[in-house]
């Protein structure tokens, strides 16, 4: 797959679920100068209810993090044109809950840790020259000391470096 050279750049790789409990085992997977601002874009798409930060790696190169990070969870994509994923897909119920059921929401959390550690080794055994995961309160405080030090406020990719 051919690497976007325009975000070949510092920022975030992201992982989001969606408020709505129906989508609990579900997340978005994707790159970002200022994920809680791709978060919020994407509750104007139509979605029913908003994305929230659930974790976050800041990294020197998104676009080759976020290939690494799709490579891992390529067994739980929905559709190979979205950056969406079930945590414990229905084809794998079976082999990791001994049931067909839907998962609960604490199994589905316990499961997008172990995967977000799985995605994390990735990066350890990659060539990606550096990266560090980042909570959710630290991408609140990122993104409002960005906007702060734009040089265009209305313009998120003139906010201030990363690294």
């Amino acid at each position: 797959m051919q690497l976007r050279e325009d975000q070949r750049v510092e920022g975030f790789v992201y992982v989001l679920r969606n408020l709505d409990s129906t989508w609990y085992n579900r997340i978005k997977v994707g790159l970002s100068l200022d994920p809680i601002e791709r978060s919020r874009q994407l509750y104007t798409t139509g979605v029913l209810f908003p994305f929230v930060p659930y974790y976050a790696w800041a990294v020197t190169d998104m676009a080759y993090a976020e290939q690494i990070a799709h490579a891992v969870l390529a067994d739980h994509r929905l559709l190979n044109s979205r950056e969406h994923f079930d945590v414990i897909p229905v084809h794998r119920r079976l082999a990791i809950l001994d049931s067909f059921a839907e998962p609960t929401e604490d199994e589905v959390l316990v499961c997008l840790d172990t995967l977000l550690d799985l995605v994390e080794v990735e990066y350890q055994c990659s060539n990606l020259l550096a990266y560090y995961s980042v909570d959710v309160a630290q991408l609140h405080d990122y993104s409002r000391q960005r906007k702060r030090t734009a040089k265009n406020p209305s313009n998120p990719d003139d906010y201030g470096p990363l690294f």
